[in-house]
């Protein structure tokens, strides 16, 4: 009667939980000035041409209303309001439009072309909605598998989701997907080792396995992440693979195994030069377990001095091998003003959003920042040093991969790289530390007053931040980033509900997902002692 009690109990927040992320993403999507994502335009135009069987070519003849309206007289102009584009009426009829999106694999523009068939601008939204659903439902996994785990667990969650996370899931653009994909692999990777081969944890399973998939179908770089992710749990312990893969059973291992090959073919057949890095990446995840297994049975300090001298040895000649394979060869010079763009990159993926002209609030920014040394110094006070240098390591790794990466492009502006593209290993870093204490099984250290304190300055700290966020990036379209703070003196831009109701909107969900996620993290609690209250009659 428990379980079936605590099931009924799990299907009803997660209900809840769909619905309020739902809401979320929709005063997201109101609020977000029509084409204001990165590239919108390009591929709503190609997520248009691929539902009506247009697989290539980069002009193609759809509604003329798809892609409105240009941006250019806003983009990269902070002070510019976004209404100088917004004030055209959208076009009727057809029209030949451009898209610069076709070298994308169409994974990730199948649902957001289902919105073209609606007529604009609902066809806009519509669009957006349709390509939110799948990364929400990854989300609301993710979250239900933290909860799982604790309130610090939930807490990092919820921290991990930054505004430019979400951002990506609200607009018209492949890395949404690849984000979230990013987010459910971790929390199915770090939720593992929790269970045994005698209970494999479906939800745990299809997760994992659904995160794979969407981080590796939509982008060319979305296998690397994926990869790069599992290998780092593999490396340090936190899961162990064989164990892994006889748990997950048929379904998952399925679906892992035919993304993986779906992405493969598309790489084979594809003419970018980066593509072809993708048929390395399946042998990270194995080489990460052999570095491990290297590590644990090497006991003495010099044995595994040279074996992180050999590893940072290879790993930098990697580096330089893929980084002097670019057109123009190896450019110094161009790599310096590469690495000297690492914090900003870090900046926007916290939140810098629109075409990296709506800056998130430096309080916003110091805030999130802030929750995130709460949980590196949660983890240390319960003796988790491994959890803090396992989430430095994913940071470092991150912007060591950018630096490679953006190299090996042949682009020679050093500003090729957003945030936006490693988030999918980033989101990593606070769940780390937020699972720190669980890998055990036992969840002692949040029974005290401190967790709880920790779990509701995180969670409130995530809301806030989200929040101003939305207000920052409303005003920055409304009026620019010079004019007015009070919201009812912003200019609609384009939007069918004002600015001042959807900021209200924003709050009043904002405030039903953190009564959502302390009633989950209590009733968690009471469910861990109702299991003991059986396991001691049993007994």
């Amino acid at each position: 009667m428990i379980n079936q009690g605590q099931g009924m109990a799990g299907r009803r927040r997660g209900i809840i939980a769909v619905a309020l992320l739902g809401a979320l993403a929709l005063v997201w999507i109101l609020g977000t000035v029509p084409s204001g994502g990165p590239d919108e335009p390009s591929h709503l135009v190609r997520a248009g041409a691929l539902v009506r069987g247009e697989l290539d070519g980069q002009v193609v003849e759809l509604p003329a209303w798809v892609g409105h309206p240009a941006t250019l007289c806003f983009d990269l102009e902070e002070q510019q309001p976004a209404s100088c584009a917004t004030a055209t009426p959208a076009p009727k009829g057809e029209a030949f439009l451009i898209t610069r999106s076709t070298n994308y694999p169409i994974w990730g523009h199948v649902a957001p072309g289902l919105g073209t068939y609606f007529p604009g601008p609902s066809g806009n939204q519509l669009a957006r909605v349709f390509d939110a659903a799948i990364p929400i439902g990854l989300l609301v996994a993710g979250l239900a598998l933290a909860a799982r785990h604790g309130r610090r667990a939930l807490g990092a969650s919820a921290l991990a989701i930054t505004p430019m996370a979400w951002f990506s899931i609200i607009v018209v653009n492949p890395s949404g997907l690849v984000i979230a994909g990013g987010f459910a692999l971790w929390a199915g990777m770090l939720s593992a080792q929790r269970f045994s081969r005698d209970q494999p944890g479906r939800l745990m399973s299809w997760t994992l396995a659904a995160g794979w998939a969407a981080a590796v179908l939509p982008r060319r770089d979305g296998m690397i992440w994926a990869a790069a992710i599992v290998a780092i749990c593999a490396t340090t312990g936190l899961v162990d693979l064989r164990g892994l893969f006889r748990r997950l059973g048929v379904g998952p291992l399925l679906l892992i195994a035919a993304s993986t090959l779906a992405t493969l073919g598309w790489a084979a057949t594809s003419d970018t030069g980066s593509s072809k890095f993708l048929f390395g990446a399946p042998f990270l995840p194995l080489v990460g377990a052999g570095i491990h297994h290297l590590w644990v049975t090497r006991p003495s300090v010099l044995q595994r001095v040279a074996l992180g001298t050999g590893i940072v040895v290879a790993g930098g000649a990697a580096s330089g091998m893929v980084m002097a394979r670019r057109r123009a060869g190896f450019d110094g010079d161009l790599l310096q003003r590469i690495i000297g763009q690492s914090g900003l990159n870090l900046e926007e993926a916290i939140g810098l959003l629109g075409l990296l002209d709506a800056p998130l609030p430096r309080t916003a920014l110091f805030l999130w920042i802030l929750a995130l040394g709460m949980l590196a110094g949660a983890a240390l006070l319960a003796k988790r040093t491994s959890a803090v240098a396992i989430a430095a390591a994913v940071v470092g790794l991150g912007i060591i991969a950018a630096w490679v990466l953006e190299m090996s492009q042949g682009n020679t502006s050093s500003t090729y790289w957003q945030g936006r593209y490693f988030l999918p290993l980033l989101i990593g870093a606070p769940m780390v530390l937020g699972w720190a204490n669980t890998h055990q099984g036992a969840d002692s250290v949040d029974d005290d007053e401190a967790e709880r304190s920790l779990f509701v300055a995180v969670v409130a700290v995530a809301a806030v931040v989200m929040t101003m966020a939305f207000a920052g990036s409303m005003r920055r379209w409304g009026v620019g980033t010079a004019g007015s703070i009070l919201p009812w003196e912003w200019d609609t831009y384009g939007t069918r509900v004002p600015p001042w109701a959807l900021l209200i909107a924003h709050v009043a969900v904002s405030a039903g997902l953190i009564g959502l996620a302390l009633t989950s993290a209590t009733t968690k609690q009471n469910e861990s002692a109702d299991l003991d209250i059986v396991a001691a009659h049993e007994h």
